[in-house]
């Protein structure tokens, strides 16, 4: 029997024999790229396959796409848009014309290529006219009428402003309780308030808040309303309490402030903060020849404070806030009318010289207003100062407030400032 030493040479021996044909290593290797190949052809067929199936489905059950917005081309220095609203009323636009032409005392030049972006009968309110056009001058306008309720619904102009840059405008708005009355006169009706709101095409919801009243709105939520609204708000809502937002179906297309500017408004005068400590901010004004000890400086969400200083060389103000122990101001309840005095203790907020009485209740969460010289009322345009910290007991003629506005976040405010002699 052999050794395995022996068995172990004779396969060497053997193996030196056997030679693989010429190309056959060359051969293996092409066959096993050919098997590789076809594999990854399978799997991505398959996968294609799978993908196809795929988008189908989403083809089938994807909800339709949201309307498309297409910009539309201005129309010289004016907005390009279509008219909106209900059907056009030519004999409204007409109207709205005379009415701009005797106000803006230019009846001898009067104003020319007048195009509408509304023109039409608002249910509940009645007709409103915004237009566009060329004053005497030759400068490119824009225009809000409403009814003189007083007057048999006549026409009158409600606000004279410089056309807006057609290629960046997205929404024209005003905001005022000056819109139902005679020419500069605020309405006493507690939802004396209108915002008008026209947006660009392809809009289907404006939706328009205000922090000057209590309400619950889901965003998105609602019936789609157009591009054209006509909203009730309370008096004390303005336009740097207002916001407005348009939607192209279930997208938010913008998100921005109402706009001010009828006749007898105050104009808010925006101030940057630069400078702030317990007791005040320091603010830098652009312009300020109109800004005056004692006017409100607001924020979107209430009552900052009181201008008390004006430095002209510097362009720069003092406000002090509500809390400081500069700060006092007649203040009311919200609805109630429950009447005292606001003054900051230098760290809180307080109102004292509440009458006693069963109709004297204040509650917790309660809104409370301080009328705003500017505005020459003591309800349109009155300015959130805070809410009961608690209930006020029966007998007690004091309150806690706590301040709506988080002064510490404030990088810019508004200074009401009185109406301009003109509404140009």
């Amino acid at each position: 029997m052999r050794s395995e030493t022996q068995i172990r040479q004779g396969l060497a021996e053997l193996a030196d024999t056997v030679r693989s044909r010429e190309g056959y290593e060359a051969n293996v290797r092409k066959r096993a790229q050919r098997i590789r190949t076809r594999r990854r052809v399978v799997s991505a067929a398959a996968a294609a396959a799978c993908l196809a199936v795929v988008v189908s489905a989403f083809r089938i059950l994807a909800p339709a796409a949201g309307p498309q917005l297409v910009a539309t081309p201005p129309d010289g220095p004016f907005l390009g848009w279509a008219s909106a609203g209900d059907a056009l009323d030519a004999g409204l636009l007409a109207e709205a014309v005379k009415a701009w032409d005797s106000t803006s005392g230019s009846s001898a030049s009067p104003h020319s290529a007048v195009r509408p972006l509304v023109a039409t009968q608002v249910p509940y309110f009645g007709p409103v006219v915004v237009a566009q056009g060329y004053d005497s001058d030759g400068a490119p306008r824009l225009s809000f009428f409403t009814a003189d309720r007083s007057n048999g619904s006549a026409l009158t102009l409600r606000a004279d402003r410089p056309a807006p840059d057609p290629a960046q405008t997205q929404v024209v708005s005003l905001v005022s309780s000056r819109l139902t009355g005679p020419s500069g006169v605020a309405s006493s009706d507690y939802w004396g308030t209108y915002a008008i709101v026209v947006a660009m095409p392809g809009l289907t919801k404006l939706q328009v808040d205000t922090t000057a009243i209590d309400q619950t709105l889901r965003q998105g939520g609602g019936l789609d309303n157009g591009r054209f609204v006509v909203e009730e708000l309370s008096n004390s809502s303005t336009a740097p309490t207002t916001t407005i937002t348009g939607y192209a179906g279930t997208r938010t297309v913008f998100k921005t402030a109402g706009e001010g500017g009828a006749v007898g408004d105050p104009l808010a005068v925006s101030a940057a903060v630069v400078h702030r400590d317990q007791q005040q901010l320091t603010v830098s004004l652009a312009d300020g020849r109109t800004i005056r000890e004692g006017q409100l400086a607001v924020a979107r969400d209430g009552l900052v404070g009181r201008v008390t200083a004006v430095d002209q060389d510097k362009k720069q103000a003092t406000i002090a806030l509500i809390t400081s122990t500069a700060f006092v101001s007649p203040v009311y309840t919200n609805i109630s009318n429950v009447p005292g005095t606001a003054h900051g203790t230098g760290d809180k907020v307080v109102v004292e010289n509440i009458p006693l009485g069963e109709k004297s209740i204040i509650n917790e969460g309660n809104r409370v207003l301080a009328p705003d010289p500017a505005q020459r009322s003591d309800t349109a345009g009155a300015v959130t100062i805070g809410r009961a910290t608690r209930d006020k007991p029966n007998d007690a003629t004091t309150v806690e407030l706590t301040p709506t506005v988080d002064v510490a976040k404030l990088t810019e405010v508004q200074i009401m400032t009185p109406p301009a002699a003109a509404s140009r």
